[in-house]
């Protein structure tokens, strides 16, 4: 989702360092590595890091689509007829 800004344990700000993690990542480093050279020693913070998904250019074209799905105003509502 959104990259966290704290560790939900701790509370160590940890947005800082999420670029210049994926950076390292992409080269050529463990992650474990990677953590290290950032700093970052207590298990709660590397669990975040380490674990987190990045969706949120996936999630913000689905909101992009609903949008436009749901506005329309050419559509005219149907009124139920009762039969």
């Amino acid at each position: 989702m959104i990259i966290p800004i704290r560790c939900f344990t701790c509370g160590k700000v940890l947005a800082n360092k999420w670029n210049h993690y994926q950076t390292m990542l992409e080269s050529e480093y463990s992650e474990s590595a990677a953590l290290e050279a950032l700093g970052i020693t207590r298990y709660c913070c590397r669990r975040m890091l380490i674990s987190h998904v990045d969706f949120i250019q996936k999630i913000l074209t689905f909101a992009r689509m609903l949008y436009h799905i749901s506005y329309c105003p050419e559509r005219k509502r149907r009124k139920k007829s009762i039969t």
